[in-house]
């Protein structure tokens, strides 16, 4: 049975994909800040167990990986979903809220990453998936931290692909487009989701689920010799930006 730990999967993206997970027969761990909430989610399915982790702590991590690494020894998959944003306007935003957005996004993926990555190598398999966006390519008004988080995150993601390689573990990335989460659904204003729907194709938000499939494909065998890769997944709206950006004819490239 392939044993996976989900940071950050008490709700939106991560509790989907830990069903996911649980429906393709892995053994996960949702861990979260909001341990009641990843008590709720384990609670509906048999395979699935909670443990607290505040992935602003250290300490946090390195408790939740030595317990995995007594209870389980090996890892094949990480996922790393723990994410927040930011509603401040760059010339308001504090520096408080600047470390707080960057610690959640980059420093607790690399702390997860790193502790995940020592077990997969130990055993010369695993994979690594992290949650990006696809503000880290093409952000928006009022979230530079949280798109500068992001952007960072795939580059070390991308960088851990290269070193880990060799080692049997792969390392990719999901950067989700608008989708309904409870984050998205707190800092979009009806006018912002409004505009964003005017930029999708598809001409709506995503799913979690739709998120958590790409998130399941990713861990699973069927991407054995997937790694490095920002799957986008965002109903065509970034192609949609790249088509409108550029009129046709302009002689730009």
């Amino acid at each position: 049975m392939r044993r996976v730990v989900v940071v950050g999967g008490a709700s939106g993206i991560g509790a989907a994909a830990v069903v996911r997970l649980a429906a393709r027969g892995c053994d996960v761990v949702v861990a979260d800040v909001d341990y009641a909430g990843a008590q709720q989610v384990a609670a509906k399915l048999t395979t699935v167990r909670a443990m607290p982790l505040d992935v602003m702590e250290h300490a946090s991590v390195n408790s939740c990986f030595d317990e995995l690494e007594q209870r389980w020894s090996t890892l094949d998959g990480l996922v790393y979903c723990a994410g927040i944003g930011s509603s401040q306007s760059f010339l308001d935003l504090e520096r408080r809220e600047w470390d707080r957005v960057l610690t959640v996004n980059l420093t607790g993926a690399f702390l997860c990453c790193q502790r995940a990555a020592r077990m997969m190598a130990a055993a010369r398999s695993g994979s690594i998936v992290a949650l990006s966006s696809v503000a880290a390519q093409r952000p928006s008004s009022i979230n530079s931290p949280y798109a500068a988080s992001k952007a960072a995150l795939e580059n070390l993601v991308m960088n851990l692909a290269m070193e880990l390689g060799p080692l049997g573990v792969r390392a990719n990335l999901v950067a989700p487009g608008a989708t309904n989460t409870p984050l998205v659904q707190k800092l979009h204003t009806s006018e912002r989701r409004a505009a964003f729907t005017r930029r999708i194709p598809l001409g709506r938000y995503a799913d979690p689920d739709e998120i958590a499939a790409a998130v399941s494909f990713l861990i699973s065998d069927d991407a054995s010799f997937i790694t490095g890769q920002v799957f986008l997944v965002d109903g065509g709206m970034s192609a949609a930006n790249v088509l409108t950006e550029v009129p046709p004819g302009s002689g730009r490239h």
